[in-house]
């Protein structure tokens, strides 16, 4: 969460200047036009996604790898596009891209990928979406998504709401059919064997992300479906696409390793990279969140999930439960935090809020209201939260839920509006950013000894494995390089 803790909104109807709306709506786009929508979107991009990561040259090293494999896609294909390549400070693991030749990846696909053909093989996949037109397809149903969010906040004379309510929903509408991204994955095998990179490690990646994605939902409590669209990714993930990614690459006529994977380099480039969230913005620590600069915490229950943005922090869990923490920016001083709720953050979210009660959260004094609101989706309780750490600093927490699921979520609830807290001057000195350290392994490490220097209370050897891409009874050979998180 960005120090100036300005309200994260999505608003679908911003994506498209009205000018442009009947031109996607009508779902052509030339490659002049599709240029100029990815000029246009650009900035927003790197404002919800905290920017890009500079350290260490590494955006330099990504636009690198990237302009090597689009020159194999421009010199092949019958769409010949000008790439942009982009590495965004951004813990989560994914990648996309717009019209127009705009190619992102997140410093969390690093920390993933082992090696530059792994790296190569995201890439790819992503100007394979640009080869195969999907960036123009999809962005037209993101705005007659759009158009529909619209229409229920029009309705329920609630936009705002409506929006945070869509976090979960909207995923489906971002991301690829499974058709496209079989497609896409063909294209990036071919670019990579073009490029001479080992076309085998697309599938490697790919088995890695499904490794992530199942310790996640291991860790959350949840069980773990391959066939679901992940809660903070663009891409739906079926099990078997790892499977279909190395029968692709054995069609090349390679066998696995003819080809280099230029590892050594890739993990020159990535020591030292930060790890998990900038700390500019805060940190989420499993369902934790705290923030040094502000001084400031709060716990989600066990099951919650988190993500920290430029200017927010977002989170659900089950039940239905979506959250949104931020600051207060439209308080002002000498206002009481009841009134704030009740005539300007309720009325804002067109909210009719009721029963507004004072109380505290760790000795920080805050307040409580209450509403009930129509969506699309059926009834959501809503409560509005205001925390006060000083005359002039206001912190707001805005959760929501189904009314159908009033009984089952309340102590969940109760529990993470009552969990915010001031960081005490230790504590907050005492957190520092978490950051990948390549070591070689010597003789006589396991993985349960190397595992243990990882900078996590829980999982350690399996999220060891994950982040280095070993099967689950792998073992360590001396001198081999190998990844590990630690504080620093």
């Amino acid at each position: 969460m960005g120090l100036a803790g300005n309200l994260l909104r999505l608003r679908l109807k911003g994506l498209a200047p009205l000018a442009l709306l009947g031109l996607f709506l009508g779902g052509c786009m030339s490659t002049e036009q599709a240029a100029q929508l990815g000029a246009q979107e650009h900035p927003k991009i790197l404002k919800s996604y905290g920017g890009t990561y500079a350290e260490q040259g590494l955006d330099g090293y990504v636009a690198q790898v990237g302009g090597t494999l689009a020159a194999q896609a421009n010199a092949t294909e019958d769409i010949k596009a000008r790439y942009t390549f982009t590495l965004l400070d951004s813990p989560v693991v994914n990648a996309f891209a717009l019209p127009g030749g705009y190619v992102y990846v997140t410093r969390g696909i690093l920390t993933l990928a082992n090696s530059e053909a792994e790296l190569a093989g995201v890439i790819g996949h992503e100007i394979g979406h640009v080869t195969g037109n999907h960036t123009a397809k999809r962005y037209n149903q993101q705005v007659l998504a759009g158009v529909g969010a619209m229409v229920v906040g029009a309705a329920t004379g609630n936009s705002d709401l409506a929006n945070v309510v869509q976090k979960g929903s909207q995923l489906y509408l971002l991301s690829y059919s499974r058709d496209q991204e079989n497609q896409s994955d063909a294209y990036g095998v071919r670019y990579m064997r073009a490029a001479g990179y080992d076309p085998f490690e697309m599938g490697d990646f790919l088995s890695s992300m499904n490794a992530q994605q199942a310790l996640g939902a291991k860790i959350a409590g949840q069980d773990y479906n391959p066939n679901r669209v992940d809660f903070f990714s663009t891409h739906p993930n079926s099990g078997d696409r790892a499977a279909r990614a190395y029968q692709m690459a054995g069609k090349n006529g390679l066998t696995r390793g003819e080809l280099p994977s230029r590892r050594d380099a890739f993990l020159n480039a990535i020591d030292g990279m930060l790890y998990g969230d900038d700390p500019a913005q805060g940190f989420v620590r499993g369902t934790k969140f705290l923030h040094s600069q502000m001084r400031i915490a709060f716990e989600a229950p066990k099951g919650y999930q988190l993500m920290n943005g430029p200017s927010a922090v977002v989170g659900q869990g089950p039940g239905g439960v979506q959250f949104q923490f931020d600051g207060a920016n439209t308080y002002k001083q000498g206002q009481s935090l009841a009134g704030y709720i009740s005539q300007v953050w309720g009325p804002s979210l067109k909210v009719n809020v009721q029963n507004v009660q004072n109380g505290t959260s760790h000795g920080v004094p805050m307040a409580v209201g209450r509403a009930r609101a129509a969506t699309s989706q059926g009834s959501v309780d809503v409560r509005l939260v205001a925390y006060q750490v000083s005359a002039t600093e206001v912190y707001r927490m805005l959760i929501l839920s189904p009314a159908s699921q009033a009984r089952s979520v309340s102590g969940d609830l109760d529990s993470l509006q009552s969990s915010f807290r001031r960081l005490s001057t230790l504590e907050a000195a005492s957190l520092k950013p978490l950051r990948i350290k390549v070591v070689t392994v010597q003789r006589g490490d396991t993985v349960s000894s190397l595992a243990r220097r990882m900078a996590f209370e829980d999982h350690r050897e399996e999220r060891f494995r994950v982040l280095n891409g070993m099967g689950a009874t792998e073992g360590l050979q001396a001198g081999a390089r190998v990844k590990l998180v630690v504080e620093g």
